[in-house]
């Protein structure tokens, strides 16, 4: 069974987890709405909370936001923990659905949080040939 978050769904923790961040939620343009998604087993415990924070990073990426929500984005993490993430994005295409490839990310000397997400978000756009 895939776990499943839509943006639209997990807005109201984001908001919160933001909000005790001392960050505005409201954005200043409509989102594209995306789908975040992790395999089955693909989240450690405890790390639900960096899923919400690489899909809002990703949907404020501007290779995504650009596509406005004409886009059917999803994220897929095939494993998350707080020091590690591997993860793709898939999207419908004229052609049919398309997935880019898997990328790991790997953090030494830190864990994941809003730098982090920012990074992985650029990093999955880059090595993914969005339409």
């Amino acid at each position: 069974m895939h776990q499943v978050m839509a943006v639209n769904l997990i807005s109201l923790g984001l908001a919160a987890f933001l909000g005790l961040a001392g960050t505005s939620s409201m954005a200043s343009a409509p989102l594209s709405l995306i789908e975040c998604r992790a395999l089955p087993g693909g989240v450690q415990p405890g790390s639900e909370i960096h899923l919400v924070g690489l899909c809002h990073a990703l949907q404020n990426r501007p290779e995504i936001t650009a596509h406005g929500a004409g886009l059917q984005l999803v994220l897929v993490v095939e494993d998350l923990r707080p020091d590690h993430v591997t993860a793709y994005l898939e999207w419908q295409g004229a052609d049919g659905r398309r997935r880019g490839p898997s990328v790991e990310f790997g953090f030494l000397d830190t864990s994941l949080g809003p730098v982090q997400y920012d990074f992985i978000a650029a990093g999955l756009t880059q090595a993914t040939s969005l339409p």
